[in-house]
C-alpha cells in the first residue's frame, strides 16, 4: 500500500526507491558502456540489502578504479577503499579517483559526497546522482 500525504504527494515505498535505484544501474551501464558482470551483481547485491550502490565511469584499463566500486558494494567505506586501491605513494590520485565513482542510490551519493567534503571538495548529491543518468550523459555530450 502506498502512503499518501493530506497534501495529495506520495510518500516513496522502499519499493519505488529499489526500482528507481535498478533504473540508475541500468543507465549507468547505457552511458558508461562498461557492463562487468562482477560489478554489476555487486550493485543489485548492494540495492538488495539496502546498502549504498555504485558504479563506475572507468573501464578495464583502468583496474583500480574498477575494483573501487566492487569493494565498496560490498560495504567498504570510501575512504578506506580509495586507501586500499590507491596506496600512499599515489594518494595524489585519490581525490581524481572519486571522480568515476557513480553513485546508483541516496545512500551512495550521501556517503560520496561524504568523501569529497574530506578532501575540501563540494559535491551535492543532487550533483552526483546525475551522474548515473542517460538524459544527463546526452547533454553533456
Amino acid at each position: 500500500m502506498n502512503a499518501t500525504l493530506h497534501t495529495g504527494f506520495r510518500v516513496p515505498t522502499p519499493i519505488d526507491e529499489a526500482m528507481a535505484t535498478r533504473r540508475r544501474l541500468n543507465d549507468a551501464i547505457d552511458v558508461y558502456g562498461n557492463g562487468y558482470d562482477d560489478l554489476r551483481a555487486s550493485a543489485i547485491e548492494a540495492i538488495a540489502s539496502g546498502r549504498a550502490a555504485f558504479w563506475t565511469t572507468s573501464n578495464y584499463s583502468a583496474a583500480r578504479t574498477v575494483d573501487l566500486p566492487l569493494a565498496l558494494n560490498r560495504g567498504a567505506g570510501i575512504r578506506a577503499a580509495l586507501d586500499e586501491a590507491l596506496p600512499a605513494w599515489c594518494a595524489n590520485q585519490r581525490p581524481v579517483a572519486l571522480d568515476t565513482i557513480v553513485p546508483l542510490n541516496r545512500r551512495a551519493a550521501v556517503a560520496l559526497s561524504g568523501a569529497y567534503a574530506s578532501f575540501g571538495i563540494w559535491r551535492d548529491e543532487e550533483e552526483l546522482e546525475r551522474r548515473a543518468l542517460r538524459d544527463c550523459r546526452r547533454a553533456v555530450a
